[in-house]
């Protein structure tokens, strides 16, 4: 078989346009879409329609639901917490007592025994735009925001 200029200047075209097709066949995830409810960094925005001030510790509250064993680990304002959770249908969900480790933190203005309390109460939750809300029936405990920082 004879290769001549003309085959050889095909291939290379041929080859070219593969290559450059599929440059474009890799898509990106942009910034609005739905961030997974297990293994995000959930930010305490608004408990029981009060939004949510922390001056005093540059730590954020709130959570991350691990898929290791089922965990939910977190920090409430004073004291990092921890826990389990099930999930039951896709929107369902559940929590088991949590516990916290019992620093004195004198200087807090911000009850984290609140916040705690909503995982006793929730049974339902929805996530959109980047808003996780936690529901008992169809009353709002509390609304978290996902950070796109925290372990990444």
């Amino acid at each position: 078989m004879k290769i001549t200029l003309a085959t050889l200047k095909y291939s290379f075209l041929f080859s070219l346009i593969l290559i450059l097709m599929s440059c474009g066949t890799t898509q990106k995830k942009s910034d609005s879409s739905t961030p997974s409810l297990v293994g995000t960094f959930w930010i305490l925005q608004t408990l029981e329609g009060k939004t949510i001030s922390h001056p005093d510790d540059p730590r954020l509250i709130g959570f991350e639901l691990q898929e290791s064993k089922n965990r939910i680990v977190g920090f409430g304002g004073c004291n990092n917490f921890f826990g389990t959770y099930n999930l039951s249908q896709p929107d369902k969900i559940s929590f088991s007592p949590i516990g916290a480790t019992k620093m004195a933190c004198l200087t807090t203005t911000f009850n984290e025994n609140d916040f705690f309390a909503v995982f006793e109460g929730v049974n339902n939750y929805q996530i959109r735009d980047q808003i996780l809300t936690l529901y008992q029936d169809n009353e709002v405990l509390a609304t978290l925001k996902a950070d796109k920082t925290i372990g990444k």
